[in-house]
C-alpha cells in the first residue's frame, strides 16, 4: 500500500472538508455545541454520523448536493464523551492546551483587542466558556441552510446538548473579500476526488492527514488507544505502535479562527507603499 495516497477504500472515512472547500454552497453556519449528557450525546453522534459529508467519489453525473455538514472536536470534548485518559494523553500538547492557554495568545497575536477574554467563545471567561463540539455547514442557499440547522438544532436538547454560539458566514461571488479569486492555493492531496491542476504536484496525504507520510517520508502520528477500548473491534492496528489502536487514522486536526479583515485598510496600505517607492 502507497501510504502517502488516499485511496477509494479510505475515503468515506475522511470528512468531505479535508478534500474540498465546497465551492458551490455559498452560504454557511458554525454551530458550538457544549455536552451536558455524555450518554445521549453518544447516541445523538451515532444518529447524525449518516449525515456527515466524507470524501467519497461522486457516481458520475450526480448533482452536486445542495447541504454539507462536517463535525470537530475539542479536546474537552473528545474528554466529556467518555475516552480514557492513557488515551488522551497522546493527543498533542497543543490540541490538549488550546489557543487561549500559556503563551500561545501572545506568540499568534492574540492580545489586546483580540486578547481571548474577549472571544466569542473558547477563551478562558464565563462568557466565552470552552466548546466541545463544532458543527460546520453549508448550504446552496439561505432557504436550505436554515431549514437543516433547524433540524439539527431541534435535536440538541434530547441529544445531551447545549448550542452555545453560531457564527452566521458566507460568500457573494468566487472572490475573497480583498478581491482575489479564492482557493487557488489550496494543495490537491494524492488520490482524492477532483483533478489536479496542470502543472500542480500533489502532496502526500499526511500533509493533512494522520497516519500518512507526509513529505518528509515520515508517518504523521496519531492518538491511540488499547485494544480493550475497542471491542468491537472498528479501529486499525497503529502502524507506529502496533500494540494499540490507531484512533487517528483518517482524521485532522482543524483550527477555527474568527478574523477582522479591513479591506479598505489593506488597499490603502498598498497605495501608500507604492507611493513610496514611487511606482
Amino acid at each position: 500500500m502507497n501510504d502517502a495516497t488516499l485511496t477509494e477504500v479510505e475515503l468515506p472515512d475522511i470528512q468531505g472538508i479535508v478534500t474540498t472547500g465546497y465551492g458551490h454552497l455559498m452560504y454557511s453556519r458554525f454551530l458550538f455545541l457544549q455536552i451536558r449528557q455524555p450518554d445521549q450525546a453518544r447516541a445523538w453522534l451515532r444518529q447524525i454520523l449518516p449525515d456527515i459529508t466524507t470524501s467519497a467519489r461522486r457516481p458520475r453525473k450526480a448533482p452536486k448536493p445542495t447541504f454539507a455538514m462536517n463535525i470537530a472536536f475539542t479536546y474537552s470534548g473528545v474528554q466529556s464523551l467518555g475516552l480514557a485518559e492513557d488515551a488522551l494523553q497522546t493527543f498533542p500538547r497543543e490540541f490538549q492546551e488550546g489557543m487561549a492557554s500559556g503563551e500561545r495568545p501572545r506568540v499568534l497575536g492574540d492580545t489586546e483587542d483580540s486578547d481571548p477574554s474577549k472571544w466569542d467563545m473558547g477563551g478562558p471567561e464565563p462568557h466565552n466558556a470552552p466548546f466541545h463540539i463544532l458543527l460546520l455547514c453549508y448550504a446552496i442557499d439561505d432557504t436550505t441552510l436554515n431549514a437543516k440547522c433547524g433540524a439539527l438544532n431541534a435535536g440538541f436538547e434530547p441529544g445531551g446538548l447545549t448550542s452555545i454560539y453560531e457564527q452566521a458566514s458566507g460568500r457573494i461571488s468566487e472572490k475573497e473579500p480583498f478581491g482575489f479569486r479564492d482557493g487557488i492555493s489550496q494543495p490537491f492531496i494524492e488520490g482524492s476526488p477532483g483533478k489536479c491542476t496542470p502543472g500542480e504536484t500533489p502532496i502526500h496525504a499526511g500533509e493533512f492527514l494522520l497516519s500518512y507520510r507526509n513529505g518528509y517520508d515520515t508517518i504523521t502520528p496519531a492518538p491511540l488507544v488499547s485494544v480493550a477500548q475497542d471491542p468491537s473491534n472498528i479501529l486499525p492496528l497503529s502502524v507506529a505502535s502496533p500494540a494499540s489502536k490507531d484512533f487517528g487514522r483518517n482524521g485532522t486536526y482543524l483550527i477555527f479562527r474568527k478574523l477582522g479583515q479591513d479591506v479598505a485598510g489593506f488597499w490603502r496600505y498598498l497605495e501608500e507603499q507604492t507611493t513610496q517607492l514611487g511606482m
